[in-house]
């Protein structure tokens, strides 16, 4: 490699114009999949990079121009010793080739632009020194106002174009905190990337119809109009479950690949620009309602198909991570429009008269990443279930109708066969999250039973009828709920919980430890003089007084605010009780 750099010299030293295309071509071809260097002199490197520089700003063709750009995007993807491509000299050239300036020059080749942003991604991503010159030059400032150019003027800027200027602001806004509330409140971030996602990703979508499958909700069937669990209330939920279990009957739409990488840069960019925002600030884009505007995008975007599976599921994983910041209550309703309301409406699957495909499909890339998480032993459980998970626990304390269905579907009313299984048994919805709460990953478990817990409506009993007391109880304990009761309180009234007949004849069998109904067992006493009761209770005293002082297990009791104290607290504090009051007693004589 050095030796091509090397014989690239005479060529950058004549300014040979054709030279140095030739060779930049060998140079590309060579390394088009290299990513270090470590071969490079430091010199040679540093002459390189200042000789594709100094081409740049020559009056070349745009042909050597991109040419040059692909090298240096190349040399970027090193973390250490970019050289003049970490100096505010070399990040003007390429804002400037980019377009990214106060005046960009109108006559701009599109790949130029399009190249120089590639190495200012690059770059911004494996350097902090680049970051901070990229905000210090404006670097966010001008592609908002780009954005804004293809937004309200020139919708006709390439795609390629505009993929760019998103992967380049959502680099800025990871990468670069003060970045965020700039885009947001000097450049109306959330009004004109959501204008993106509606110009440029859905006004072309196609719509797509598929057959109908069984049972069939036909069309606009209100599959929640009537609640409770009893008698041919039961059928209603069980068709419920079996809709939302099944592949969508509404229309979807279809947007092509280059519309889906487009859209996902932009909900990335959307998610930084909105998660570390407070609520009352988010709301005041309410008046303009482009809150709303979003809401009815992210509805679109769930109910989206693109080229491939894997595309279409990082679609919708892009825009589920967008719903578990804070987003206010009229973004959130767009999600469950009223059928027939509005353009965004469509037939499917309805409940208590709102349509909840979009739900539905959030529930069904719920269950999909489940199964993968349990079907794959290596797999990152926490990337790939905690944003969904917590999406859904945002949505459900925002959207009472969206807490119901997920109430129904994910908890149902329980049946006979089912209240004789441990709730981790089984191949439902509810089974596989109640795993999950025994789970290695600490953010997992506790985001599983905080989203049980809010479907119970934060009811302590209630969670522990669906999932066993042992299952809640880690929950429990953080939360200091172990001696009952409930969390936050703050959820609309609506009907209590219906139990199926065939429940009631064995709630009272119900083990609430293990959440199900145990099978007799023999007395292990049975037969036993009390003599030899005595002496097992005393064996049994001692065992456990050994593994406590061994340090093997400590003994621990429910305080009165409901957490876990260790019993010798509250030993000591029984045993100093009597001190205290012979204390208070002679401060009594003294007086």
């Amino acid at each position: 490699m050095e030796a091509l750099i090397v014989s690239m010299i005479p060529a950058f030293d004549a300014r040979n114009e054709a030279d140095i295309c030739n060779k930049l071509q060998e140079f590309n071809k060579e390394n088009a999949q290299t990513f270090t260097f470590p071969e490079l002199g430091s010199e040679t490197k540093k002459k390189f990079i200042g000789d594709v520089l100094q081409s740049l700003e020559a009056a070349y063709n745009t042909e050597c121009y991109c040419l040059c750009l692909e090298a240096l995007r190349i040399m970027s993807r090193e973390k250490h010793h970019l050289y003049q491509l970490a100096q505010k000299e070399g990040i003007l050239l390429l804002l400037k080739l980019a377009g990214l300036e106060e005046k960009p020059n109108a006559n701009q080749n599109d790949q130029v632009i399009v190249e120089a942003e590639k190495c200012l991604c690059n770059l911004v991503f494996n350097s902090t020194t680049v970051q901070q010159i990229c905000v210090e030059c404006d670097c966010v400032r001008f592609v908002m106002d780009r954005v804004k150019l293809y937004v309200t003027r020139d919708p006709q800027i390439p795609m390629e174009i505009k993929f760019f200027d998103m992967r380049l602001l959502f680099l800025m806004t990871a990468l670069c905190p003060s970045t965020r509330s700039q885009v947001r409140n000097d450049h109306n971030g959330i009004e004109l990337l959501t204008g993106i996602l509606e110009r440029d990703v859905l006004a072309n979508a196609t719509p797509v119809q598929h057959p109908p499958t069984e049972p069939s909700t036909n069309g606009t069937t209100d599959l929640g109009a009537t609640g409770g669990a009893t008698g041919g209330e039961e059928t209603a939920v069980e068709g419920l479950i079996a809709a939302m279990n099944a592949v969508s009957t509404a229309d979807t739409i279809k947007i092509t690949e280059e519309e889906a990488n487009l859209a996902c840069e932009v909900y990335k960019a959307l998610f930084n620009t909105v998660i570390h925002s407070k609520l009352k600030d988010i709301e005041q884009e309410e008046e303009s309602g482009v809150l709303k505007r979003l809401g009815q995008a992210c509805y679109k975007m769930l109910l989206t198909e693109t080229t491939s599976l894997a595309k279409t599921e990082e679609c919708h994983s892009q825009t589920i991570n967008l719903l578990t910041c804070a987003l206010p209550l009229s973004c959130v309703e767009e999600l469950t429009p009223e059928p027939g309301f509005g353009s965004i409406a469509r037939a499917g699957l309805v409940y208590r008269g709102r349509n909840m495909e979009a739900v539905s499909s959030i529930m069904r890339f719920l269950e999909m990443r489940v199964d993968r998480a349990a079907a794959a032993k290596k797999l990152r459980v926490v990337e790939q279930l905690n944003p969904v998970l917590s999406a859904l626990c945002v949505l459900c304390r925002r959207s009472t109708h969206i807490r119901r269905l997920l109430k129904d579907t994910v908890l149902p009313p329980l049946k006979k066969d089912e209240a004789c299984h441990l709730p981790e048994e089984g191949c439902r919805i509810r089974n596989k999250l109640v795993r999950l709460m025994t789970n290695h990953s600490t953010d997992i478990k506790e985001v599983v039973a905080d989203f049980l817990f809010i479907l119970c409506k934060e009811s302590v009993t209630k969670l522990i009828k669906y999932t066993g007391y042992g299952n809640a109880a880690g929950m429990l304990a953080r939360r200091g709920l172990l001696a009952g009761g409930h969390g936050n309180t703050d959820y609309s009234p609506d009907e209590e919980d219906s139990d199926t007949e065939e429940y009631k004849d064995v709630r009272n069998e119900v083990n609430p430890v293990t959440g199900r109904v145990e099978s007799e067992r023999p007395n292990p006493m049975e037969g036993m003089t009390d003599e030899q009761k005595e002496v097992a209770a005393v064996e049994l005293a001692n065992m456990i007084h050994r593994i406590t002082r061994e340090g093997v297990i400590q003994p621990m009791s429910v305080s009165d605010d409901g957490k876990l104290i260790p019993m010798m607290d509250i030993v000591q504090k029984a045993a100093m009780q009597p001190l205290r009051e012979e204390a208070s007693d002679d401060d009594d004589a003294i007086a």
